[in-house]
């Protein structure tokens, strides 16, 4: 099981690139751009939302890695441009944080946050009524965890 739960940026057309040609690899055994196809793979393990919305021109997908570090130098080397604005370890920490004896929050992220990147991509509230039927949507205002995986804690914004 993947040990990371990160959230990566990248331009739209960065997305779109690998996702063809992961598409093509699978459909046909092979790619003009194995790298672009092993990448989104990589990224999309376990990915249980998706690819969430992030201003005009780019996205950001929630994926569960192993090593975030891994998949952010194997960007690098085909020039992807992918940066993660944020990761958290299953006992809701960021990566690179941990508890000390007493029960405290010790080290420092391994990545920084960024906020604001995460609150604009995150998805919209939507209140439906018994039927099914869209009540209200509005955007968040502040981060909220949206789903997580079993046995995994609450992340911790603070």
């Amino acid at each position: 099981m993947a040990n990371t739960n990160a959230f990566l940026a990248m331009r739209a057309a960065t997305y779109t690139a690998m996702r063809d040609e992961w598409v093509k690899h699978l459909d046909e055994g092979q790619s003009a751009n194995a790298a672009h196809a092993m990448l989104f793979e990589a990224m999309n393990f376990g990915t249980h939302e998706g690819k969430w919305r992030a201003g005009p021109g780019a996205v950001v997908v929630e994926t569960y890695v192993d090593d975030v570090a891994l998949v952010l130098r194997a960007a690098r080397a085909i020039d992807a441009q992918i940066i993660c604005i944020g990761a958290w370890q299953a006992n809701g920490l960021e990566h690179g944080q941990s508890f000390d004896e007493a029960g405290n929050v010790v080290g420092t992220p391994t990545y920084a946050r960024n906020d604001a990147l995460l609150l604009e991509a995150m998805p919209d509230l939507v209140t439906v009524d018994e039927n099914g039927n869209e009540l209200t949507r509005d955007r968040p205002t502040e981060l909220y965890q949206n789903a997580r995986l079993a046995g995994w804690e609450p992340r911790r914004y603070g």
